[in-house]
């Protein structure tokens, strides 16, 4: 809406200049005996006379629909602004029905449906990674990182830890909307154009991955042990398409660490002067978030970077003997509305408050494009997903391995999805 409302703002004053010059072609061909608007003929001037008065009458109504829907595009433009203004700091943090694509300030959006069970997926596209987590009716999430697909228009251009992308109920679905989304955005320098590929018809060309990593927490977040189990299971679909499934993950050493510390500097560049009008009105978690960016010192951010570059070269090295890397999309399944946010994991207390998703930073940093495909529900009927890590600008490939992953397991046939009482018992339609 952010990006197809300012479009709109501009076609509407264009339209509302058509009538008024057909009103002028109308005069003009009062000595013809066809209509020139609806090309309708005429054997006679006078019917041809009281025809264009209809046609006129007609373009004028139109031509009053047409300001009217002007003048209610640019009041919806003027919302969406002062509505995504305040996104970072203070409405989403509170609020329960919320579904932006925003790992860093939508934390307690991220659970806050738990009392619908659709399964929708989610996904997200950017540049070399993304700070994404947040579940749509409760839904675990898909999500796809890629520069094909810019980052839109309130988030800084040079960012390459955050953006905002579209969702989809399947993974057809999905490529069907990076197809009408991807391209150049001249507001965007890290976009690029990518109009030679077509997302959907690479679905169904080509075999399954070869091999693929599965690790249950990174070896760096603690993990709960249902929704380890589950993503674990998960892994015989792939094992029963004929892909060998290892547990050869990358070290994710110090990544949490020095995604904290981007992610700080990220905060205080954009709230900062937002902090210094509106304290009042902003969480205190974020709140905390900006203001340790206003404290990072220059060593912080070298060795955070350090750390982004050697991982990334650890993710080169990775691919060349596998397909994939996969594990959950979240250490916990969604938690009760009334939470703000998590404080233990498996009895270990929370550091943050993002602790619960921080699994999805680390695949922030590793400039990879991302899938999250729900793969199952816990005993009470809450879904958790895995995340689908592929090869640098390997989208293509990345959805079609998602697709038969999500055709193995069959949940896309299940949605969308009712409420349930909370006994797992799970009510489609």
């Amino acid at each position: 809406l952010l990006q197809i409302a300012p479009n709109c703002s501009k076609i509407a004053p264009n339209c509302s200049k058509i009538a008024p010059f057909c009103s002028n072609v109308l005069k003009k061909q009062v000595n013809s005996n066809q209509c020139l608007h609806c090309l309708k003929e005429f054997s006679r001037k006078s019917n041809l006379r009281k025809h264009l008065k209809t046609c006129k009458e007609k373009l004028e109504t139109e031509q009053t629909a047409l300001s009217e829907m002007e003048n209610k595009i640019i009041e919806l433009q003027d919302t969406i602004c002062k509505q995504s203004s305040l996104i970072n700091n203070t409405t989403n943090n509170n609020n329960t029905n919320n579904n932006t694509n925003n790992n860093t300030t939508n934390t307690n959006n991220s659970h806050n449906n738990n009392n619908n069970n659709d399964n929708s997926i989610n996904i997200h596209i950017n540049n070399y990674g993304s700070e994404n987590m947040d579940y749509i009716k409760k839904g675990e999430l898909t999500k796809l990182l890629t520069g094909a697909f810019h980052v839109g228009t309130r988030l800084p251009a040079m960012d390459t830890l955050w953006v905002e992308g579209p969702m989809a109920r399947c993974v057809e679905d999905l490529a069907l909307m990076l197809d009408a989304g991807v391209g150049y955005q001249a507001d965007d320098p890290l976009s690029f154009d990518q109009s030679h590929i077509s997302f959907v018809d690479h679905l169904t060309e080509g075999d399954a991955p070869a091999r693929v990593a599965f690790s249950p927490d990174l070896g760096i977040v603690p993990m709960a042990p249902e929704v380890a189990h589950i993503c674990g299971a998960a892994m015989g679909h792939f094992t029963g398409m004929g892909v060998e499934v290892t547990a050869d993950a990358p070290d994710f050493t110090g990544v949490l660490e020095a995604f904290q510390s981007l992610r700080a500097v990220l905060f205080a560049t954009l709230m900062a002067p937002i902090l210094e009008q509106n304290r009042a009105r902003i969480a205190p978690e974020i709140i905390g978030n900006i203001e340790r960016g206003l404290k990072i010192d220059p060593a912080q951010i070298f060795a955070a970077e350090r750390v982004r570059i050697a991982l990334y070269q650890k993710m080169l090295t990775f691919f060349e003997s596998h397909d994939f890397l996969i594990c959950p999309a979240a250490s916990i399944p969604p938690f009760p509305v009334e939470q703000r946010f998590v404080t233990e994991i498996d009895g270990k207390p929370c550091a943050t408050y993002i602790d619960w998703f921080a699994i999805t930073f680390a695949l922030t940093m590793t400039a990879c494009p991302v899938v999250s495909v729900p793969c199952g529900f816990t005993a009470t009927g809450l879904p958790v997903g895995v995340q689908i890590v592929g090869k640098p600008r390997g989208e293509a490939a990345l959805l079609r391995a998602a697709r038969q992953f999500e055709q193995s397991l069959g949940l896309a046939k299940q949605l969308p999805i009712n409420p349930h009482s909370g006994r797992g018992v799970i009510s489609g339609r």
